[in-house]
């Protein structure tokens, strides 16, 4: 990973130029900034390159640019399910998802499929070291879906529970906050 630095002479949507030592470059970029052109941003590079196109990536956030290495690393993924990602979710948010294993927002997006998205979790779950769930919270987290319970709410319920008490007490414990997010 490497980093330029310039200033942001245009940006439409999530493509902008930015100029360093007089030379325009060309780059999708996610964050949420402004032109100004008189400040001098340092953007985090990641460069994109097959047989028929080149792309620039750019972030002020170099996790951003880690993030995209490893989704663009993905057998099947390419530029426009990178962009169809990051214009419906920061990368925080697809973060927090795979955290919680939260697929659906996702699979529902242009250019993506089941298949895909999975892999996708898979692999920024293992390079970023995010935390998963158990197999005993993936049962308790299937049957709370059958039971009709709100899927968002059962994975924050069930992460955000600390397991120190026996089967029975845990369960119990997520139940109580389901109800308390229900009201």
């Amino acid at each position: 990973m490497y980093f330029l630095k310039g200033k942001i002479i245009e940006k439409i949507n999530n493509r902008i130029i930015v100029e360093n030592n007089n030379i325009g470059y060309e780059a999708r970029c996610y964050d949420k900034i402004s032109v100004n052109k008189n400040i001098e941003y340092q953007f985090y590079v990641y460069q994109y390159i097959n047989e028929f196109k080149q792309i620039l990536y750019f972030s002020l956030d170099k996790n951003c640019i880690k993030f995209i290495q490893i989704v663009m690393d993905t057998k099947g993924v390419g530029p426009k399910m990178i962009n169809e990602l990051l214009t419906n979710y920061s990368y925080k948010e697809i973060i927090e998802f795979v955290k919680i294993g939260n697929i659906e927002p996702i699979v529902n997006l242009k250019f993506l499929n089941l298949n895909i998205v999975k892999t996708i979790f898979y692999n920024l779950g293992k390079d970023l070291e995010i935390k998963k769930t158990t197999p005993f919270q993936k049962n308790i987290i299937n049957s709370l879906i059958k039971m009709g319970f709100n899927t968002n709410d059962i994975y924050s319920a069930v992460t955000n529970t600390k397991k120190t008490v026996n089967s029975e007490e845990y369960l119990k414990l997520i139940i109580n906050k389901l109800n308390t997010y229900e009201q």
